[in-house]
């Protein structure tokens, strides 16, 4: 484990900051915190008094967010046309309305990967909305002016709700000459050597390796139906075939449909029946990844009765 590196400005703030800051506006909450955020979602591109700012937020969270200007079902059915209008409103409708504080100023928005870490962040709920944004860079001295404006929160005060982390759920997986996966392009398909019965609801929940089958029902949650505690499938990687021009390097190629929310508690006392509550999160695709990493995003097809993914985009 290594410590985080921080100036001695960003400590500062981070005492300042402490168990977090809050501040009420306009029926809408909005709380100032130093917190764990990030993996795959959409960057926000800002501006403030002529500095750059850089915005990280879960894609359907801020579909969600978007509801009273439109109503998407994710991030791939947004017109191309108006997400830059889109990504000015967000900033509008996010203004906690300080008064001595510029506020920001959103340019466009984009799909984009960052790695998971404490960061800063602020969380906003409105009415039966939340939106968290994790502050990518930005002027340190705007977000210490910021924190100014909100009052502290002291510890005992908080009470949080039980840790959530985003678990992978997955489809299935392939094992692949890795020099065959680095000449993969758009419109390719790759078929899923191991695959769940995704018509029936069934998909695996996945860290760094599969942990349970889990089923999910019309109420939205997921049951678990079998624990994982190994896989031979999992384990075995001896290529099915010997390519011409391979490599011999195999690389498993995982999958991933969606991303649930789920307790932290849970997810170390896994046990068949118990049901996971969610929200899972898809926004259509699926991202192929390989030892986490995400290195395509395409369609899941069933070619008869075989999982596929069509690869949409390259990361």
């Amino acid at each position: 484990m290594q410590p985080l590196p921080l100036t001695e400005a960003a400590g500062a703030l981070l005492r300042k900051i402490g168990a977090g800051r809050r501040r009420q506006h306009n029926a809408s909450t909005y709380v100032l915190a130093y917190q764990h955020a990030g993996g795959a979602g959409l960057i926000l591109h800002t501006h403030i008094a002529g500095a750059p700012v850089r915005l990280w937020l879960e894609a359907m969270q801020w579909c969600r967010w978007l509801e009273p200007m439109l109503v998407v079902p994710a991030w791939s059915a947004v017109p191309a046309d108006l997400r830059d209008a889109l990504a000015a409103w967000t900033c509008a409708s996010t203004d906690p309305g300080c008064a001595d504080n510029d506020w920001l100023v959103g340019s466009t928005i984009e799909t984009g990967y960052v790695e998971p870490a404490q960061d800063w962040c602020l969380h906003l709920e409105q009415a039966e909305r939340q939106l968290t944004l994790r502050v990518l860079d930005a002027p340190l001295a705007w977000l210490d002016t910021l924190a100014d404006q909100f009052e502290p929160i002291l510890a005992p005060e908080l009470n949080p709700p039980a840790p959530r982390v985003p678990v992978p759920l997955v489809a299935g997986w392939s094992t692949l000459d890795a020099q065959a996966l680095k000449q993969i392009n758009v419109g390719d398909a790759i078929l899923l050597q191991h695959a769940y019965r995704l018509a029936e609801g069934e998909l695996c929940l996945f860290m760094n390796r599969p942990l349970a089958v889990l089923t999910h029902d019309a109420t939205g949650n997921y049951t678990i139906g079998n624990i994982m505690d190994h896989s031979n499938d999992w384990l075995d990687i001896t290529p099915t075939t010997t390519s011409e021009n391979g490599s011999n390097l195999m690389v498993r190629v995982v999958a991933e449909a969606a991303s649930l929310q789920a307790p932290l508690a849970a997810l170390a006392h896994l046990s068949v029946g118990d049901v996971l509550d969610g929200p899972a999160h898809s926004d259509g695709l699926v991202t192929l990844t390989v030892n986490g990493r995400p290195v395509a995003r395409g369609l899941l097809l069933d070619i008869n009765g075989h999982l596929a993914v069509r690869i949409e985009h390259l990361a």
